[in-house]
């Protein structure tokens, strides 16, 4: 965590199991990603929130596959 200004950004390692994520069920597996989190405070509260986190390896890892549109098997 470091915090400048009115900013403060976080890197997380997380850990979560969901019953689906971006429609892909789960089937009771973990999903593990890393995310960065920048909070703008004013006042002591956060008035707005970014996020980048991997959601590309957590579909990935319930078993999603990446297909190329137009290309033959």
């Amino acid at each position: 965590m470091i915090g400048e200004g009115d900013k403060v950004a976080v890197r997380a390692w997380n850990s979560c199991l969901q019953e689906s994520f971006f429609g892909i069920p789960s089937h009771g597996r973990r999903q593990e990603f890393s995310a960065t989190f920048i909070f703008r405070i004013v006042g002591g509260l956060v008035h707005e929130t970014w996020r980048n986190a991997d959601d590309l390896g957590r579909v990935l890892q319930l078993g999603a596959r990446i297909e190329l549109a137009g290309a033959t098997p």
